[in-house]
């Protein structure tokens, strides 16, 4: 279940891809494969992804999955995706306070 690459009109590449009630984990792994990243989730991510990509650029449709399961992705230092939660996502990128007057 590999994306298929479309002719593409720029230099940005495009990917078609249908999954059918697939795993989180295989739909990651296709995304993973498909972009050369290396990709991680935390712990507990589960579901079930339904849905058609065509012709669609760059990292779009990836993020659309994501944010209708509930995901979000960061990259970690060293260029290693990790999806999580996205409350467990928010709570790892909050930025720090500084103190009054710093």
């Amino acid at each position: 279940m590999l994306p298929e690459t479309a002719p593409q009109a720029s230099r940005q590449s495009v990917i078609s891809v249908t999954f059918d009630q697939t795993s989180i984990d295989e739909v990651i792994a296709t995304f993973a494969s498909y972009s050369g990243r290396s990709i991680i989730t935390g712990k507990g991510i589960t579901g079930t992804v339904t849905a058609e990509i065509r012709d669609s650029p760059g990292t779009s449709p990836f993020n659309a999955i994501l944010q209708s399961q509930g995901l979000a992705a960061n990259e970690l230092p060293g260029g290693i995706i990790r999806v999580d939660s996205r409350s467990t996502s928010s709570r790892r990128t909050r930025p720090s306070r500084s103190p009054p007057g710093a």
